[in-house]
């Protein structure tokens, strides 16, 4: 990312947190990768949802970013 110019994943998480983004993660795609949500920094403002949660929220909204 720094070699793109892009900044750091941590930056770009407490610019979307100034923002007031509301932020959805699939709870099995976290699993997998080992985050516990709780953990994460602006923890209230994540919710935690299944796949088919996640894809309804998503077509509801303005912006979708799925990683």
């Amino acid at each position: 990312m720094k070699q793109k110019g892009i900044d750091n994943i941590d930056i770009l998480y407490n610019n979307v947190l100034e923002m007031g983004a509301h932020i959805h993660v699939c709870e099995t795609s976290a699993q997998l990768f080992g985050i516990d949500c709780k953990e994460l920094k602006g923890s209230e403002f994540i919710d935690r949802c299944g796949v088919t949660t996640l894809l309804s929220n998503s077509l509801k909204g303005k912006i979708t970013l799925f990683i």
